[in-house]
């Protein structure tokens, strides 16, 4: 078993993440400040990502 002991340097992303993230690695990747169609996609889902973290709440 191989332990990991420095993620204040990177830590593994847990799968839920891996998955949201996926479309906009592969698919949606504009500059969400350029005006182009592409930039607009992304810029659009970046106002979405900062609200749903917004809305998350810590137990």
């Amino acid at each position: 078993m191989n332990i990991y002991a420095d993620s204040a340097a990177t830590t593994k992303m847990c799968d839920a993440a891996i998955k949201e993230m996926l479309p906009y690695m592969t698919g949606v990747y504009g500059n969400p400040s350029s005006l182009h169609s592409e930039g607009q996609k992304a810029a659009m889902a970046l106002r979405d990502a900062r609200e749903r973290i917004a809305e998350t709440r810590i137990l």
